[in-house]
């Protein structure tokens, strides 16, 4: 029997990172089906124990030392648990790759036995949208220059079109450099190793796989650093940064 609720959900957090960072504040809303209003709230500050990035901190704006006097998450995952237990549908933005994640690996963690995908459908509302705005250079083309384009797949074709549409974003975009347009472009990260081997972090470079992850390669026993540059299918760019890691 389907429930009665949608609940749609944000998080903040200490940092990007699914497998090692902390929610630092959580809202849920439940909206009811039927009228479409909003029923209950649940807006809590948590105390993540662990350093909020200096990144996530200019987003959020929240500090270690203000949440320091609030509840860490375990002694408030039970309410959570509780608010989800009447909704059979968890919406939230972009929630897919990032907040579902990491609310899970929070429950698990609290010795919670609750399975969101189990006893929950979702509804992303992020991928609705790229669903609804199809992203190839055609309706990319339609969008920015209102022409269709004639001829795509012809290399030179697709060429003079991107170029189009490039133009019209610097135009759209004026209040920005072209530097500060390409952050936009890469969501504000920056792009430190294409095949995300490994990503730079306050000027050190840190592992993104494997056993080792989230160190610095010069902090790792060597015979695993031989052993990865053995690799006869390890990305060459991606070793090479290995290699200048090392020096």
């Amino acid at each position: 029997m389907a429930k009665k609720y949608i609940t749609t959900f944000d998080v903040e957090t200490t940092g990007k990172n699914v497998e090692k960072d902390k929610i630092c504040w959580i809202c849920l809303k439940k909206i009811n089906k039927e009228t479409k209003q909003i029923e209950e709230v649940f807006n809590r500050y948590i105390n993540p124990v662990i350093p909020i990035e200096p990144d996530a901190e200019k987003i959020h704006g929240l500090s270690n030392n203000f949440l320091s006097n609030y509840l860490v998450f375990k002694e408030i995952a039970h309410i959570i648990v509780n608010f989800l237990s009447d909704s059979d549908i968890i919406s939230g933005y972009n929630i897919m790759l990032f907040d579902i994640p990491i609310l899970q690996r929070e429950l698990d963690e609290a010795g919670s036995d609750f399975v969101i995908c189990q006893n929950m459908k979702i509804l992303d509302s992020f991928n609705i949208f790229k669903r609804d705005t199809p992203r190839t250079l055609v309706a990319a083309y339609k969008y920015y220059t209102g022409n269709d384009l004639e001829g795509a797949h012809d290399a030179s074709v697709d060429v003079d079109a991107t170029i189009s549409v490039l133009l019209k974003q610097i135009e759209e975009h004026s209040d920005m450099s072209i530097d500060e347009l390409c952050s936009f472009s890469t969501y504000d990260s920056e792009i430190f190793d294409i095949n995300n081997k490994f990503y730079k972090s306050n000027g050190d470079v840190f592992f993104n796989f494997g056993k080792h992850k989230d160190k610095r390669p010069k902090d790792v026993d060597r015979k695993y650093i031989e052993w990865v540059m053995s690799l006869e299918d390890f990305p060459k760019s991606s070793l090479k940064i290995l290699k200048d890691a090392m020096k």
